[in-house]
């Protein structure tokens, strides 16, 4: 009983850590914008949401990358607050 309840445990410690990683960059501002910029492309729909979308996973790689060195994990706060205000203006047909 104690052994599945431990071995229970471990795998969904791996699940939620693998989940949080792939989908969070560390930057609260920043999962902000790309959650919100998912949620903009799937209001869109068609071609244009479809491209907001491989937007949206390019920013997100290029930010968990940026997010990994101290001296650049710095300056994303106020990059991607800034590309919420851009982003208003951009589409302003989404909830931002």
């Amino acid at each position: 009983m104690n052994r599945f309840v431990l071995v229970s445990g471990l795998v969904a410690l791996m699940l939620s850590a693998c989940g949080s990683k792939s989908d969070s960059i560390g930057v609260a501002e920043c999962d902000a914008y790309v959650q919100k910029l998912n949620q903009c492309a799937d209001k869109i729909g068609g071609d244009n949401g479809a491209a907001l979308k491989r937007f949206s996973k390019r920013m997100l790689d290029d930010w968990k990358g940026s997010a990994s060195k101290p001296d650049e994990k710095s300056m994303l706060a106020k990059t991607c607050s800034q590309a919420i205000e851009d982003s208003k203006k951009q589409n302003p047909q989404c909830d931002w």
